[in-house]
């Protein structure tokens, strides 16, 4: 936790969470800061910026910043960007964010429905870390990268005992849907061939 003041009265106060790799960051600001408001990119910081609460990933830290109501609405980005420069230049260079990251957002519906679980994406599939999104066509899609294509083909075989209705693989990567139709089964097939 911590505090900053800029020139004047204004000032914010911020949490500041190490989450040990960037891709865990974007998972958690994911999380908290959705599709609404305005994004941009400062300082090597990723921000979903908000007049009372902006979130941010600098690397592999999860920022969530809270304005002082009395600042000025003028003063409140430019404080926020204020802070944020400080702060990158106070911690470790970030590291890069996988580039299948990057991929998933190329191919999703917008780069913002594009999310990482660090645990579990479904608590009844016992899923496991990884990656869901929503696709062009309005569809929920997860994905989870094993170690192998032995353990990636077992982890399927798992999901189609579950009675999942379109679960690929592809080497060791398993992508599936709750609920999918057969129209799905190309858009699959493409991000599969573009990842791999």
């Amino acid at each position: 936790y911590t505090s900053y003041e800029g020139e004047g009265e204004a000032y914010l106060s911020s949490e500041i969470l190490d989450l040990g790799k960037p891709i865990n960051a974007y998972g958690l600001y994911r999380l908290y800061a959705g599709c609404d408001g305005e994004e941009y990119s400062f300082s090597n910081t990723t921000v979903l910026y908000d007049e009372f609460t902006s979130h941010a990933i600098l690397g592999r830290h999860f920022i969530r910043i809270n304005v002082d109501l009395d600042a000025s609405r003028e003063n409140i980005k430019e404080l926020v960007d204020e802070f944020l420069s400080v702060l990158s230049k106070a911690l470790p260079p970030p590291e890069p964010f996988p580039a299948i990251l990057e991929h998933l957002k190329q191919m999703a519906r917008t780069p913002c429905e594009v999310n990482y679980h660090p645990e579990h994406m479904d608590y009844d599939l016992e899923s496991g870390p990884g990656y869901m999104w929503v696709g062009p066509e309005g569809e929920t899609f997860h994905m989870s990268l094993l170690n192998s294509q032995d353990e990636a083909d077992g982890y399927a075989d798992t999901l189609r005992s579950k009675d999942l209705p379109m679960v690929f693989t592809e080497k060791n990567v398993v992508i599936w849907q709750k609920e999918g139709r057969e129209q799905s089964r190309s858009y699959i097939e493409e991000v599969l061939k573009n990842l791999l």
